[in-house]
């Protein structure tokens, strides 16, 4: 009889659970396990504790679970997940001792406590696993084996160590997951969007763990995610039933490889069109944020702000969205409330660290701009990026030395992006390194005309303009006059309207061209006429010109009765030098490698500022946020 009980309630379950009816499942669960216990041949225990099976759960007796009794607890438990009841499936679980007698419990009893983000219970647990308490029961009769358990584990443990900022360990484990299961993508898409590692260590990491087997499909998924500079799929011409043109994973890549190639409008269009087939993946919610910040669309920031906040308030990516929202219209102290949001309910979110970095760079506030950029080196610590905006905070402070440490490690994890060789050879003008300024800088240049070519249908941005100007600045200090002036016309190609571009091409005619400086010069008062500067320079320029030609052009008199007043002279090398064109600050972009935030929008910052700097407060998380309202105004 309490076997055609048993199979009817395993019918019943399989039936609710297909329909997604859980509550009826773990009902129909709960009687099965009444019937198991009841038959089972532990009479003695069975009998004493019958007349409490009339529809309420007591606990099982801690020291005899028969092995037969472990399905129906694993359907009840589930059944408690999928209604999302967390806290109940981790008192049912840890009362009765499941977890300590079968790894399956010890699994879901690390899931519910990840899900209630109790990462210190989390951590107690983790010590009964490292004394290898956990596990004692017979497993047979359960359908997961050994080894995805063990992979998934070693998932959910990187991320408690992650969450208690136990990067090194996090790392490990996350790795030691993708070794037990290659097809645990979970770990490994944690490895490749937190961007934990560099390219050169994922590479290796990648040939140890394919090394010595045939060709595999899942290779080419981690290269495309671990590696995105270096993995191109239209040149791999073997077809994979695994990832193909037709995959979402390469539409997101080709979104990813726009972005680092800097085509931003090929990028937004390929973006639009995923948001239409998937608009509430992060993965391309991510990437198209960023892409709506590079081309300053804040209307459409605003709705897709207003749109994710309302659907889901306790999630992070809808603040972020309004963050950057703000941060387009320069509403600066907004922009750091709702980004300071984003941080509270996501942490390890490196992008918005490096947001907030840029608010406060806007604000001309190095000191918390650092402490975010270094909160973000923390959480992403194989990207480039939070280095390189930490050597532009200290060259905007005019701390040169400070700058050359981090923009040097930011060369040695990405030595090919060009953001970070424009950064690198723009601080060696400062040190005084003319010649090896320009090596940098011309490899940055290389580096983004490769990229143009690679795709046919990009342009050079606009926003590169400062590089040529750059590049054209170390060239006159070098001596090179004749380049220097070319760069600089070159420059301005791109961006006409720069008044620095006008007054750097201004500086390099001066030793053979006056008439042509001036002529820049009053090109540059166009763009710029409340600059001081470039007053002070045309007029000195101006009088060299009189000085000149006064006896020719507008002076009868002998050159003994003349007195002439005596003049400025022309500008110094010194004077000059402060139109080092500010650093291109990169914005937001979200691809998961080097360009997290993409160059676009210059952040110009004055390198001239004489203040100083020390480490300020940290980022404050803390407080209090009410969710009930949407923060966002209409105007922009």
């Amino acid at each position: 009889m309490m076997e055609s009980v048993i199979e009817r309630c395993k019918m019943q379950i399989h039936k609710f659970k297909k329909i997604y009816d859980f509550e009826s499942a773990y009902w129909f669960a709960e009687k099965w396990l009444f019937a198991v216990f009841i038959d089972s041949e532990k009479s003695s225990v069975g009998a004493k504790q019958r007349n409490y099976f009339d529809g309420k759960w007591i606990n099982l007796p801690n020291n005899d679970i028969h092995s037969s009794l472990l399905e129906p607890l694993e359907e009840m438990i589930s059944c408690l997940i999928h209604n999302q009841q967390f806290a109940r499936a981790v008192h049912f679980i840890k009362s009765n001792g499941l977890h300590i007698r079968s790894k399956t419990f010890f699994l879901l009893l690390l899931h519910c406590q990840v899900k209630l983000k109790d990462w210190i219970n989390a951590e107690l647990t983790l010590m009964d696993y490292e004394d290898r308490i956990v596990g004692k029961a017979d497993l047979t009769n359960l359908t997961e084996s050994e080894d995805p358990q063990q992979a998934r584990i070693a998932h959910l443990k990187g991320v408690v160590f992650d969450a208690l900022e136990k990067r090194e360990l996090a790392v490990e484990e996350f790795k030691f997951s993708v070794k037990s299961d290659v097809s645990a993508v979970s770990s490994m898409m944690t490895l490749a969007n937190r961007t934990m590692m560099d390219e050169k260590e994922a590479q290796i990491f990648i040939d140890e763990i394919f090394s010595g087997q045939e060709e595999d499909e899942m290779k080419r998924i981690y290269e495309m995610n671990l590696t995105p500079t270096e993995f191109n799929l239209k040149t791999n011409s073997k077809e994979s039933m695994l990832l193909n043109a037709a995959s979402i994973e390469n539409y997101i890549w080709e979104v990813k490889d726009h972005m680092s190639k800097f085509s931003n409008e090929i990028a937004l269009r390929l973006s639009s069109k995923l948001m239409k087939i998937d608009p509430y993946d992060d993965r391309i919610l991510l990437n198209h944020i960023g892409l709506l910040v590079e081309s300053d669309q804040s209307n459409e920031l605003y709705k897709l702000g207003h749109l994710l906040i309302g659907l889901d308030p306790d999630k992070w990516i809808g603040w972020y969205c309004a963050g950057c929202y703000y941060l387009v219209v320069k509403k600066f102290m907004k922009a750091i409330d709702m980004l300071r949001k984003a941080l509270i309910k996501n942490p390890n979110f490196g992008h918005a660290y490096l947001a907030l970095g840029h608010v406060f760079s806007e604000e001309k506030e190095y000191d918390q701009a650092m402490n975010s950029y270094l909160s973000a080196q923390r959480v992403m610590p194989g990207s480039a990026l939070p280095d390189l905006y930490v050597s532009v905070s200290y060259r905007a402070l005019g701390n040169y030395e400070d700058a050359h440490s981090f923009i040097k490690q930011a060369y040695e994890r990405e030595p090919c992006n060009p953001m970070v060789l424009h950064e690198y050879g723009t601080n060696l003008i400062k040190l005084e390194d003319y010649e090896n300024a320009a090596k940098f800088l011309n490899r940055a240049l290389n580096s983004l005309m490769q990229n143009v070519r690679r795709n046919s249908q990009s342009e050079v941005s606009p926003r590169w303009a400062p590089l040529l100007f750059n590049l054209g600045t170390a060239l006159r200090l070098k001596g090179d006059y004749k380049e220097a002036v070319e760069m600089h016309k070159r420059g301005l190609i791109l961006n006409s309207s720069s008044a620095d571009g006008h007054i750097i091409l201004a500086t390099s005619l001066f030793a053979d061209n006056l008439f042509e400086s001036v002529e820049q010069l009053q090109n540059a008062m166009t763009y710029d006429r409340q600059n001081s500067f470039t007053n002070e320079i045309l007029t000195r320029v101006i009088n060299e010109l009189s000085k000149e030609d006064h006896s020719l052009l507008f002076d009868d008199s002998s050159d003994e009765e003349k007195e002439e007043e005596p003049l400025k002279p022309l500008p110094t090398q010194q004077e000059v030098q402060q139109f080092v064109t500010p650093q291109n600050r990169p914005r937001l972009q979200s691809t998961p490698r080097e360009f997290q935030f993409n160059v676009n929008d210059s952040f110009e910052m004055s390198i001239d500022e004489d203040s100083t700097m020390g480490y300020g407060e940290q980022l404050d998380n803390s407080g209090d946020i009410s969710d009930d309202t949407l923060p966002l105004d209409a105007d922009s």
